[in-house]
């Protein structure tokens, strides 16, 4: 699994694969096969195969959930995956819902609010709102209040020059650009 982490996204979906098929068998350790299950689902995301990552990462959280509840740290950071790649699809109103109604109150009643989960969950939920095509300009104005307040946070928790923060930051521009064509936009 530690190899998979330095190989190419190519070969690390193959190389994932492979320990996974090798490793399920009647009896397999269910966190171990969580575990490799969330390393192909990354693998795929590296590889852009989202709807194959999507698939995993439905059935590691449902799992999670099943295994260890809905407030447990694992599920939390296995719905972070779920809820970036149903961003990535386009499945933007499922993500708001799954986010808003279930994992950011989860996440808020069990991890501190600078914890990288909520952290990330959040932004999911900020992309979630500006990304989609259908976005209000009040979705946009939340989103951008989202990613404004995390950016200060990002650099705060992990120093201006983490890669996080660039991401964040580059979320704010495109969600910024947006609000701005839309309110020109409006009648």
């Amino acid at each position: 699994n530690a190899l998979a982490t330095h190989l190419p996204a190519d070969e690390a979906v193959i190389c994932r694969e492979q320990m996974l098929s090798d490793f399920e068998r009647p009896g397999a350790d269910k966190a171990s096969l969580i575990v490799l299950k969330t390393g192909l689902g990354r693998s795929y995301v590296d590889a852009g195969r989202y709807d194959d990552a999507l698939a995993i990462f439905r059935d590691v959280h449902k799992k999670n959930v099943a295994l260890r509840g809905p407030e447990h740290e694992e599920t939390l950071y296995s719905a972070g995956h779920l809820t970036n790649c149903l961003v990535l699809t386009g499945r933007h109103d499922e993500a708001k819902t799954l986010l808003r109604d279930q994992v950011l109150p989860a996440a808020q009643r069990v991890l501190p609010p600078e914890d990288d989960i909520v952290i990330s969950c959040t932004s999911n939920l900020a992309r979630a709102l500006y990304d989609a095509d259908s976005a209000s300009v009040d979705d946009l104005r939340e989103g951008v209040a989202l990613l404004e307040a995390l950016c200060t946070t990002s650099r705060r928790v992990y120093g201006a020059e983490h890669p996080k923060v660039a991401l964040r930051g580059g979320y704010l521009d495109d969600a910024q650009a947006k609000l701005a064509a839309a309110v020109a936009a409006a009648p």
